[in-house]
């Protein structure tokens, strides 16, 4: 983390297991110094504030009292989200907060209108679309690699968490994942976002949605919870304005997934793990040539070419290579040049309405998407 005296002052609200992963990438980014940190239970504050030398304030209203600090970034569970980050912008304060924005769309907007209302900016994660792997993979689509884009296929699947052993995950303060807190919010609305912020950067504002949700097994936790109804599988389709449809589906049963294939007419492309900053994309042409359709026939498999990801030198959040802090810096760098940022709040409540639709599990469908969003240009 920056101490330059020129750097942004930003402040934690939220110590709990995701505030290490922003904690541990800060220093990825120069330009900003994580000036306080404030949570609920004090021995969370205490304990990240020790570990990251940074101050611990007694109060959300210190926080918005500082004048050192125009930014708050919001990392208290979902459903918390709209209650601080309406707090933060009613104090003037600029606001990043983790997925998702707002429980509701309505709620989402209440925050745009307020940000507005008040002269600040808000902004939300996920931010995965900053990644080298995802830039690889965009500027391939965009050049034409693959022809005019038809499909995409969307996968969120992590495997039937209730059955890992996820009372033991700790992040590196010993502070453990908030498995109550992520079974009954559900799937979608915890890691839908992921997919969702590719897809609208590649494809630009969702039009309609048809979708089925579902909770397969309500009691996954009888000694941390009651059963719960939250859906634990969801799959839509989505339509885009280009003119491309794409299947998204998000569970916490099926085997681990996190692949996004975009099919174009030409051929097709594969980001294996939109988790991985650094993840393979692979790419496959409809028409071989001879010597490919001989080995093809011989091995029995797709012929592919993986495309080269650039890399460079960082910071890791514990268990994946993604930097949590990059859509915060790409937010602060907006700040600064009066530009909007790849993570502004239209992003974020486009994403809050498709994951409502997708979690409905009323299921049904085509439903008009109202939202949209400005185009997104991953960075160079």
């Amino acid at each position: 983390m920056s101490n330059s005296a020129n750097a942004t002052a930003v402040a934690i609200v939220g110590a709990g297991y995701v505030a290490d992963f922003y904690a541990r990438t800060l220093p990825n980014h120069k330009g900003i110094r994580l000036a306080g940190v404030y949570d609920c239970d004090e021995a969370r504050s205490a304990r990240f504030g020790s570990r990251y030398s940074v101050p611990v304030f007694q109060s959300l209203d210190a926080v918005l009292r500082s004048r050192e600090i125009p930014i708050v970034v919001n990392l208290t569970n979902p459903r918390s989200h709209f209650g601080v980050s309406r707090q933060c912008l009613q104090a003037g304060k600029h606001v990043y907060s983790e997925k998702p924005l707002a429980m509701t769309v309505e709620e989402a907007a209440i925050l745009q209108q307020c940000a507005a209302d008040n002269g600040v900016r808000l902004a939300s994660a996920p931010c995965n679309h900053l990644g080298e792997a995802f830039q690889t993979l965009w500027k391939a689509v965009r050049g034409g690699l693959i022809g005019r884009v038809v499909l995409a296929y969307a996968e969120m699947d992590d495997g039937m968490v209730h059955r890992l052993r996820f009372r033991k995950w700790r992040n590196s303060l010993g502070i453990p994942w908030p498995g109550v807190d992520e079974f009954q919010v559900g799937c979608t609305f915890e890691h839908a976002g992921y997919q969702l912020v590719l897809l609208g950067a590649l494809f630009g504002s969702a039009r309609r949605v048809t979708s089925f949700a579902s909770s397969q097994i309500p009691d996954k936790a009888p000694d941390l919870m009651a059963p719960t109804t939250a859906p634990d599988f969801s799959v839509g389709l989505v339509e885009y304005d280009a003119g491309v449809i794409a299947r998204i589906t998000c569970s916490t049963l099926a085997c681990e997934n996190r692949s996004l294939t975009v099919v174009g007419e030409d051929g097709w492309l594969r980001l294996k793990d939109v988790w991985d900053y650094y993840s393979p994309i692979h790419r496959h042409r409809w028409r071989l040539s001879a010597p490919e359709l001989v080995i093809r026939r011989m091995m029995g498999t797709n012929i592919t070419r993986r495309l080269r990801v650039a890399r460079r030198s960082r910071h890791w959040s514990k268990g994946h290579r993604m930097d949590f802090s990059g859509g915060l810096a790409d937010f602060v760098s907006s700040l600064a040049s009066g530009t909007h940022s790849s993570v502004d709040a239209d992003l974020g409540l486009h994403v809050v309405e498709l994951v409502r639709l997708l979690n409905d599990t009323r299921g049904g469908g085509p439903r008009q998407v109202m939202s949209t969003i400005k185009e997104r240009v991953p960075s160079p």
